[in-house]
């Protein structure tokens, strides 16, 4: 637990100086672009890579028992190219159709996304199997090298060579190679172990198929639900004005997604290897004691972006963005629904029936496009928030109904209570601010962060320890050791 937590805090530090350094050195046109280019890439990831890697997470074990991993880590390969080819393509085809304002050549652009896909989700995939086969050190050590040369390379790229939104994402493929190559390595040595029980299989398409493409059309619809709205500002108000929501948005994304990554990446394994262990009738107490881990934290969290949001803004952003604050309120909510929602639709994980996920998703999509296409069109950045936090909450509620049925979990409402209970000092903090007319400056802004901070993390302690003592009843199904 120490070392993904130390890990995952380097790399939220990483996280936050790319924040800062993207919104110094890109003007906001460039910016947007980049955040453009992210949200077509997540779509490729989301749609085509994610479903199959979670067929293969799901079953890795079982693989392993069986003597087959080496055979399907074969067939990973051969998916990968294909899918970085045809998103190379297909994002060719979204730059016109959006109008994201990528002037390079069509060959370059290709290059550039084929590049880029192909090393990004390589390097998540074979990182993320190394911690799942109990790698953790190697697990960190990758993904710091991974974004430490990324943001170096961008950097300099942008900073001596051209500030564009292109050449900050050849820095970013860059990194992103690297990391793969030395993960590359690490599997190869770690496969001798297998190689003596290996055992050459058929390909099960369907088993594959029946868990993968209701899962990727779900994620497709899901990417319509929370990415939508960032191609309906370019189009209504334009890059500029858009980026000033993006920036404030991806302020609370980049702490909370940082927060999540910690919590899953340490639970997930152990998650999966409960379900694989323990037969259906415990499956109810394994998903429990999963959400009692993640949820409080998370809605902790949010709550401590929603009062700090304008010094974490002075921090975080450059002077340029910083009117980028008023819009971390919105990314903060719609960010911890997103959570909640990833933390039910395990559910479908558990029980292997993504098809069940299709529903929520499908409400989620058709009211962020209705939505959004009205108090976007109407109300330009204010409305993209109202359209985010209304169609995840539609799109929430018919998840949760929809997993009900599937598996008799229960929500931590009390560890949720607790949290939010925790935190209400912080509520004073901020009122002292407000009637000591206290101005937001760097130093200032550091102080005040720093100091509630250490009182966050005070709190997420006690939310851990809280988790741990209600698991303890349970915890044979779920090992936190």
């Amino acid at each position: 637990m120490i070392i993904l937590f130390t890990g995952r805090i380097i790399q939220a530090l990483i996280l936050i100086l790319m924040t800062k350094i993207l919104t110094s050195i890109l003007p906001p046109s460039e910016y947007t672009k980049v955040i453009l280019f992210f949200s077509m890439i997540s779509l490729a990831e989301l749609s085509l890579s994610n479903p199959v890697y979670m067929f293969f997470y799901r079953n890795l074990n079982d693989w392993l028992d069986e003597g087959t991993v080496i055979c399907r880590f074969k067939w990973i390969s051969k998916y990968i190219m294909l899918i970085s080819s045809i998103s190379g393509i297909v994002i060719v085809i979204l730059n016109k159709v959006f109008k994201v304002g990528f002037t390079e050549t069509v060959l370059e652009l290709f290059i550039i996304t084929f590049l880029y896909i192909l090393f990004f989700i390589g390097n998540r995939f074979c990182i993320y199997v190394l911690n799942l086969l109990g790698k953790k050190i190697s697990f960190v050590t990758l993904s710091i090298v991974t974004s430490v040369i990324s943001l170096f390379g961008s950097f300099v790229f942008v900073k001596y060579i051209y500030a564009t939104a292109y050449v900050w994402l050849i820095g970013q493929a860059i990194g992103f190679g690297v990391g793969l190559s030395i993960a590359v390595l690490m599997l190869k040595i770690e496969s001798k172990k297998w190689i003596r029980n290996n055992v050459d299989t058929k390909f099960d398409l369907k088993s594959l198929m029946n868990f993968s493409v209701p899962l990727s059309i779900s994620v497709c619809l899901f990417w319509v639900q929370m990415q939508s709205y960032r191609f309906l500002l370019n189009v209504y108000i334009g890059s500029e004005q858009a980026a000033y929501f993006l920036a404030g948005y991806n302020v609370a994304a980049s702490i909370i997604n940082s927060i999540e990554l910690v919590l899953t990446q340490y639970l997930q394994p152990k998650f999966y290897y409960s379900v694989s262990k323990y037969n259906e009738k415990h499956h109810d107490l394994v998903f429990n004691n999963y959400a009692r881990m993640v949820i409080p934290i998370i809605v902790g969290t949010c709550v401590y972006i929603l009062l700090m949001s304008p010094f974490i803004t002075r921090i975080l952003l450059s002077s340029e963005f910083y009117q980028s604050y008023q819009f971390v309120s919105y990314g903060a909510i719609v960010e911890t629904i997103r959570v909640l929602s990833a933390v039910i639709a395990m559910v479908a994980h558990i029980k292997l029936n993504s098809k069940s996920l299709l529903k929520s998703n499908l409400v989620g999509a058709f009211s962020s496009l209705v939505i959004g296409n009205f108090l976007i069109s109407q109300f330009g950045n204010l409305g993209a928030g109202w359209t985010l936090i209304i169609s995840n909450l539609l799109s929430l509620s018919v998840l949760f109904y929809s997993m009900k049925k599937l598996l008799k979990f229960s929500m931590p409402l009390k560890s949720i209570l607790i949290s939010i209970t925790l935190i209400v000092p912080l509520i004073f903090i901020r009122k002292l601010i407000s009637i000591y007319a206290i101005k937001t400056t760097i130093i200032s802004a550091v102080l005040i962060c720093g100091f509630s901070g250490l009182f966050y993390l005070a709190i997420g302690f006690i939310l851990i320890k809280i988790s741990i003592t209600e698991n303890e009843k349970s915890k044979m199904l779920f090992d936190l050791s």
